[in-house]
């Protein structure tokens, strides 16, 4: 009978605890609310606002993966990325051709981003700082102001590179179409690496050579992203 008293307490402090989070959460969510409506802020964003907790609570329990991560030892953060970045390091070249360390060094110079559907994660005319990876989503190519439709990129492709690299303006702007998860380099760090790693220059040849039919459309169209 102890036995049983004492899973069923367990049990129950959990959801008591879950229950607890969740009403934090959401208390958190009506003062924002209850701010945006003291600063007249439109609608139509309040209501993206709220969507957006609303996903972050429904896939992650409002937890952010950056924080989480800074909570955790060295080995262990970095187990966790290459498990959350795994279709990324057989797929994107950039990872593909870099060596079991140097891999590393890139997942733990990245941070994670969850972006709603319908913003623009780079804008056409802006110059290129990070380097862009999807996990998960997809996002739609456009240009001319978003009249021009190119292509859907979607989990295993990237896109920031030529921008950053090149220090020219993107001709074209990166655009949600679903929730996506994105890793993201920053250009800070790219040099960090690129200064440190004899090898990083090889592997940014190669990733050069090799670029998706998608990407290769885009700049025979003029496309830099």
């Amino acid at each position: 009978a102890s036995l049983y008293a004492f899973i069923f307490g367990n049990v129950a402090s959990l959801f008591s605890n879950i229950d607890a989070r969740k009403t934090e959460y959401w208390n958190n969510i009506d003062s924002v609310m209850q701010y945006f409506n003291f600063r007249n802020v439109p609608r139509k964003v309040a209501g993206q606002v709220r969507d957006y907790y609303e996903y972050m609570w429904a896939q992650k329990r409002g937890l952010k993966e950056d924080n989480l991560l800074r909570d955790l030892p060295e080995p262990l953060q970095l187990q966790l990325m290459q498990h959350l970045a795994k279709d990324l390091l057989t797929e994107v070249p950039l990872f593909k051709y870099s060596s079991p360390y140097l891999k590393d060094v890139l997942l733990k110079c990245m941070r994670n981003e969850t972006y709603p559907p319908g913003v623009e994660i780079v804008k056409e005319g802006e110059v290129g700082k990070d380097i862009y990876f999807i996990s998960m989503g997809a996002a739609v190519v456009i240009t001319d102001g978003g009249k021009t439709q190119h292509c859907t990129l979607g989990s295993g492709e990237y896109f920031g590179d030529l921008s950053m690299l090149l220090k020219e303006k993107r001709t074209g702007s990166v655009k949600t179409v679903s929730y996506c998860e994105v890793f993201i380099l920053t250009g800070e760090k790219f040099d960090e690496i690129k200064q440190t790693y004899k090898e990083f220059k090889s592997v940014m040849a190669k990733m050069s050579a090799e670029k998706s039919e998608k990407m290769a459309a885009l700049l025979l169209e003029g496309v830099i992203l």
